[in-house]
């Protein structure tokens, strides 16, 4: 069957990804994740729910999640579109599954998947919220203005690999 008429299996892209990202462990162990837990814990103001049982800090995450989306997108589609060369051989390391390549890609998309969850909850949260809820997903949503640093320090990291490439003929 030629690739073009493959359909990519989504539970293996998403085992794929969390396997390159790290799983778990890689989460846990996340400065980011627990910067943005003690920022959310601090603005605990902000995700109170008031009486009519919403938190008003979900449409402040409405106004900022769709463009974090949007910018996160189009970075990743540029990057997926890569030119074939000597250093887009060297990031995919033979098409190992925990190439620099692939695990730049799960960062991208580790950084979406948060995103989205975001707005799922902020959502969830401007119509009917707890107490927890509201923490929850105000957490998640500080945690993915965490997750755009580290997807953008490893953005640089790439630009500095790319450009020691150029001095070996890339």
């Amino acid at each position: 069957m030629p690739v073009a008429d493959q359909k990519p299996d989504k539970r293996k892209s998403f085992s794929a990804y969390w396997y390159a990202y790290g799983g778990f462990d890689a989460l846990i162990k996340s400065p980011y994740l627990w910067l943005s837990f003690g920022f959310a814990s601090y603005l605990w103001p902000a995700w109170l729910v008031n009486s009519n049982g919403s938190a008003p800090w979900a449409a402040v995450a409405l106004q900022v999640l769709p463009s974090m989306v949007s910018f996160s997108l189009g970075a990743l589609a540029i990057v997926l579109n890569m030119s074939p060369g000597p250093f887009f051989d060297v990031i995919r390391e033979g098409g190992s599954e925990k190439s620099l390549y692939i695990k730049f890609i799960a960062v991208f998309f580790h950084f979406v998947l948060v995103q989205m969850i975001g707005v799922f909850g902020a959502i969830l949260c401007l119509f009917s919220a707890t107490q927890l809820t509201s923490f929850l997903f105000f957490w998640v949503f500080c945690y993915s203005i965490g997750a755009g640093v580290a997807a953008g320090i490893n953005l640089f990291g790439l630009a500095q690999l790319k450009n020691g490439a150029g001095k070996i003929g890339d």
